[in-house]
């Protein structure tokens, strides 16, 4: 995915504060939806993260849920994540789309050719960080 063209290699910072946790990052996705469950009032997205959930949703016509957008890395710890998590740098989702199986969103997810793609049982990993990385932990 690389950052699908978008010039700038980092992730846009938000305030749910300052924004609202209504504000409408693109037609399907608001802020609220990718801000850390720690309450942090700062929430960073990547565009590219949102293009490309954006071209999900629109693939399988159907609401995608973000189980874990932005993470602070005191969440991130205390929820014993990756020590480079993409989450915490505003370029991750763990993502799952209701009525579709995890396996048939990664392999869509797959012709995005995003950074980084995980498969799990119930969600499926999906980062725009520029390194093709892939794993299975199903």
């Amino acid at each position: 995915m690389d950052y699908q063209g978008h010039a700038d290699g980092s992730a846009k910072a938000y305030s749910l504060e300052e924004h609202g946790p209504s504000f409408q990052l693109s037609p399907h996705f608001r802020l609220i939806e990718f801000a850390s469950r720690d309450g942090a009032d700062t929430v960073l997205v990547h565009p590219a993260l949102i293009d490309a959930l954006e071209a999900i949703r629109e693939h399988f016509g159907k609401p995608v849920h973000i189980n874990s957008g932005y993470r602070t890395k005191s969440h991130n710890r205390a929820i014993r994540g990756s020590r480079n998590s993409r989450h915490t740098m505003g370029l991750a989702a763990d993502i799952d789309v209701r009525g579709v199986h995890p396996d048939t969103v990664a392999d869509f997810a797959e012709t995005l050719q995003p950074g980084g793609l995980g498969r799990y049982h119930t969600f499926t990993h999906v980062d725009v960080e520029g390194v093709s990385r892939r794993w299975d932990e199903r």
